[in-house]
């Protein structure tokens, strides 16, 4: 499948892992682990498992909850002995992750290039206006989409349809970049191009519908849409 970047007016983007690094949590846990980063891996990891069977389940709960329960799990799982204070203290890092570098200077790209700029999160509206906050962006953004307005999260195609909704962009010319690949899957589903950003380098799933772009970095959207 080829990517048209002829096609694209909006831009949106996933935030947590494409936008801001949840990795980054583990400086909180220095503290309590010897392996904060292996116990950050396994808390983000449990918290998106979460959201990804809660649609079937019907078990909804915002996206700062996955979390804390992930980090429960993580807890138990390595033995941490965190006391739910803890677990709710350690868990508010999600509202100040560190930002990739390439962040706001795409956005500044994309926006003097004319497009408009959308995030698309499973992130309850309060945890994304923190995380905007901390990116700098809000002034770039038209607008933001949280899986909490429909009590459904990615890759459930109708977030992605009311983000074409609230755009007033026809949907398949959308994009939505995202660090999850099955939530690039997910938007493509929907009717937009999909774009996988695999920062880590990753062996790409043979599971599902390839995502019509994969990059490294923002530095590889901006040279797929010519903005470079």
């Amino acid at each position: 499948m080829t990517f048209d970047p002829e096609r694209v007016e909006t831009v949106a983007f996933d935030s947590f892992s494409t936008l801001v690094d949840t990795e980054s949590s583990r400086e909180v846990l220095e503290p309590h682990t010897d392996a904060p980063l292996e116990v950050a891996r396994k808390w983000r990891e449990r918290a998106l498992f979460y959201s990804l069977t809660a649609n079937e389940l019907e078990t909804y709960e915002t996206y700062y909850e996955m979390h804390r329960r992930g980090l429960e799990y993580a807890s138990e799982l390595y033995g941490l002995g965190l006391s739910e204070a803890e677990i709710e203290e350690l868990n508010e890092v999600y509202y100040d992750l560190e930002p990739f570098e390439d962040v706001l200077p795409t956005f500044e790209t994309l926006d003097a290039a004319g497009y408009d700029l959308y995030i698309i999160s499973n992130g309850e509206h309060e945890i994304l206006d923190a995380m905007i906050d901390t990116l700098g962006v809000e002034h770039l953004l038209s607008g933001t989409v949280s899986a909490d307005d429909i009590k459904l999260f990615k890759p459930a195609r109708e977030l992605y349809e009311l983000a074409a909704e609230r755009a007033g962009t026809p949907i398949d010319r959308m994009i939505h970049v995202s660090a999850g690949v099955f939530d690039a899957q997910g938007a493509q589903n929907a009717g937009m191009q999909g774009v996988w950003i695999n920062r880590k380098g990753l062996p790409q799933d043979s599971f599902g519908d390839e995502p019509k772009l994969v990059i490294d970095s923002l530095d590889g959207l901006l040279e797929a849409l010519g903005e470079n």
